[in-house]
């Protein structure tokens, strides 16, 4: 999670919600030891404003990462995939 000038808000706790396209998410998870949210549900809380997801392509060639939580425009990621 950033700022408008692209500074990390390690305030930043909202619920983070995954999809991808050309890929599978294989784990999603945040660094906080007492979030005991599975790694295989693509959602979850950021921590220090940070959120991971882990990804397989299912296919050569473009993916899509998309991350949305209510209030906050999504973000969009395209990955090329060998």
């Amino acid at each position: 999670m950033v700022d408008a000038q692209g500074r990390v808000v390690p305030t930043a706790d909202p619920a983070l919600s995954f999809f991808a396209e050309g890929a599978q998410i294989l784990a999603v998870d945040n660094g906080d030891a007492t979030d005991l949210t599975t790694f295989s549900v693509p959602a979850r809380k950021a921590f220090g404003g940070k959120c991971l997801a882990i990804l397989r392509a299912s296919r050569a060639g473009e993916a899509t990462v998309r991350v949305a939580t209510p209030g906050l425009p999504a973000a969009e990621i395209r990955l090329q995939a060998r």
